[in-house]
């Protein structure tokens, strides 16, 4: 969710190391996502639609569930709540708690993250559904999406059969 900047602090790489490595020994892997204001939109686009450029599309189901179910979320948003929804369909917006759980909910999937290193997922939804999103949240501002490195794998492998099949 960061501004989009491309410099990036030795503070935040050594963040990021230090998360990759800890992922990797649980059999983990942290996949990047683009650093702007719908990282947990593009992550949720990935994971779930199977394709990160439906982002734009996931927001603004979002955006549409919370209007829908107003009475639940709109105790947690600070000042109006109809200003809030016309400022979070700006794909630039930073989003936070309140999409999430709204996201949860939309795509029946609790939703795992990773914060620290050494420190395990936090189940941040916890509505005990089957099916999970697992998140990487580093620098206090940015989503990425984690797969098993077997998923990461067999992702690799049918990409490369697509290919030689379409040569």
């Amino acid at each position: 969710m960061n501004g989009g900047g491309s410099m990036q602090s030795n503070d935040e790489r050594g963040a990021e190391k230090q998360m990759d490595d800890y992922l990797n020994a649980l059999g983990l892997h942290r996949k990047k996502i683009a650093k702007d204001g719908s990282c947990l939109f593009r992550a949720v686009a990935e994971q779930v639609l199977h394709c990160q450029s439906l982002h734009t599309k996931v927001r603004a189901e979002c955006v549409a569930f919370l209007k829908e179910n107003r009475a639940s979320y709109e105790a947690f948003i600070e000042g109006d709540f109809e200003e809030y929804l016309l400022k979070l369909q700006d794909p630039q917006q930073w989003v936070g708690e309140v999409e999430i759980n709204a996201l949860a909910v939309m795509y029946k999937r609790d939703f795992l993250i990773f914060q620290e290193p050494g420190k395990p997922a936090v189940n941040i939804t916890d509505n005990n559904f089957k099916d999970k999103v697992r998140l990487c949240f580093l620098n206090g501002n940015h989503y990425d999406s984690v797969y098993s490195i077997s998923h990461v794998k067999d992702a690799a492998l049918c990409q490369c059969e697509c290919l030689t099949r379409n040569s």
